[in-house]
């Protein structure tokens, strides 16, 4: 993963700023964020895992007809995330549920995790570790 903090990137609370402004509408990932695809039962597990943690390690998350969505900061993809994971870099387009509280989208998306106080990211490191573990143990169970 790439440590280096860049004064250029937008910050966190102006992310959720555009999370809001494209709900309901056509979101391109980037620059500061990438986005990550994993099936519904796997996310549902790992958000059960990580997302009671003191730290409070997740961020916005949306889930869209192909699987949830969580965001990690741009350049997560290092080391690799587990299969059928998958991970969408910066340029890469995604429809977005509407906002909390409006009617609900035709395809049933919907935020499972809406990004208060400004919290976007999920903790990819944490995040990473858990699906692995998880994968591992869908697998040989």
């Amino acid at each position: 993963m790439n440590s280096c903090i860049s004064e250029g990137l937008p910050r966190e609370s102006d992310l959720a700023d555009l999370l809001l402004l494209h709900s309901g509408g056509v979101f391109r990932v980037g620059p500061g964020l990438d986005a990550i695809v994993v099936p519904e039962p796997l996310a549902h597990d790992a958000l059960d895992i990580i997302g009671g943690h003191p730290a409070d390690p997740v961020g916005a998350v949306a889930a869209l007809a192909d699987g949830w969505v969580f965001f990690v900061p741009e350049e997560s993809d290092d080391p690799n995330w587990p299969e059928p994971v998958r991970y969408l870099r910066g340029g890469s387009t995604i429809r977005l549920p509407p906002p909390p509280g409006a009617p609900e989208a035709h395809d049933h998306a919907r935020w499972i995790r809406w990004p208060h106080c400004g919290r976007v990211f999920t903790a990819p490191l944490l995040l990473q570790f858990t699906l692995h573990a998880l994968g591992k143990r869908i697998l040989t169970s």
